[in-house]
């Protein structure tokens, strides 16, 4: 697998990862009200949306089940 692949998978754990802690424990009154919540959680959806369409379609074809035009 390139490297430019691995570190687009990389990318997307990473900010799967960092959007999970975000939250943690927290109700939706909570992270709505801490700006700084909704903000990260937004960040790593937009880094993940990106990942995706650098992915090759090659990676996609391997896992039809996943929505990746959904995602991007």
């Amino acid at each position: 697998m390139q490297q430019s692949v691995l570190l687009r998978l990389n990318d997307i754990l990473r900010a799967i990862d960092g959007a999970t802690e975000t939250i943690s424990g927290a109700d939706f009154d909570t992270f709505r009200s801490i700006y700084h919540m909704g903000r990260t959680v937004e960040r790593c959806i937009e880094i993940v949306s990106e990942a995706t369409r650098h992915l090759p379609d090659e990676i996609k074809s391997r896992y039809p089940e996943i929505p990746w035009h959904q995602i991007a």
